[in-house]
């Protein structure tokens, strides 16, 4: 599972897993902006710069996550 998380969130770092929660497992994680691909980041950048006036809350994907400190991940 943490090979499938990883392929699709690039920057989540899993910490440490919390107690088991069923058939489940709960983690603590955060993210790292580094361990964006730079590939992924410069595609990233390039459509927020290019956002549509008329989205002014969008928000981006992967980008800034890091500031949202530890969170759970079930």
């Amino acid at each position: 599972m943490r090979e499938e998380l990883r392929a699709c969130l690039p920057s989540l770092v899993l910490e440490r897993a919390l107690a088991p929660s069923g058939q489940r497992v709960v983690y603590l994680a955060c993210f790292d902006d580094s361990l964006i691909p730079e590939e992924v980041h410069r595609a990233e950048t390039q459509r927020l710069q290019e956002r549509d006036a008329d989205e002014p809350d969008y928000q981006s994907f992967l980008l800034g996550w890091e500031t949202w400190g530890q969170v759970v991940v079930k």
